[in-house]
């Protein structure tokens, strides 16, 4: 009974040890704003599959970013943050892909960013790529196009702003898509 509760609470530690590898890189192109990167796209170069990039708001606008075979969380303060300084997190654009070699972005994160520029969040890039599904997007800003070219499921697009068109691709499938609090302008 001792070695049978002893083994149980071993694989109990083992498990939780491999599951909180994951890291937490920080972005940064404010100058007075100390982080371990100054562009999203390098944060996202050096993260693992399932890390988090927090990005910090910046009077700068970011370059715009690519997610490829990887499950990665970017969080920002939002298109409204209430502080005394209120700095956004904007972004030139995003593309979020899957090549289709290894790893997905299955269930990668975007969350309060300001997208400046387009945003192609199901992207295929040659034909070769394949399509994923349950992307989360939260209190993030659109300011110009949202396009989804690949078949896909599971989205949750949520308290975000639009002040362009979302883009669906009329020949293909799209599943268990969830709009909830959002503002279309």
């Amino acid at each position: 009974m001792k070695t049978t509760t002893s083994l149980l609470a071993g694989i109990l530690i083992l498990v939780m040890c491999v599951s909180s590898f994951a890291t937490v890189r920080t972005v940064s192109s404010n100058p007075s704003t100390i982080a371990q990167f100054s562009d999203i796209q390098s944060a996202i170069d050096a993260s693992a599959d399932g890390d988090s990039v927090y990005v910090y708001g910046s009077p700068n606008v970011y370059p715009a970013f690519t997610i490829v075979d990887k499950k990665i969380t970017v969080i920002g303060p939002g298109y409204a943050p209430d502080k005394d300084i209120p700095l956004q997190a904007m972004v030139a654009g995003v593309t979020i892909r899957n090549s289709g070699a290894t790893g997905s972005p299955d269930g990668s994160e975007l969350q309060g960013l300001l997208f400046t520029g387009a945003a192609a969040l199901v992207h295929t890039q040659g034909g070769a790529d394949t399509s994923f599904g349950n992307l989360r997007i939260i209190r993030c800003q659109f300011n110009s196009t949202v396009n989804f070219s690949l078949a896909s499921s599971g989205m949750l697009l949520e308290s975000c702003v639009f002040y362009s068109t979302i883009g669906f691709n009329s020949t293909l499938t799209y599943q268990n898509f969830l709009f909830q609090n959002n503002y279309f302008y």
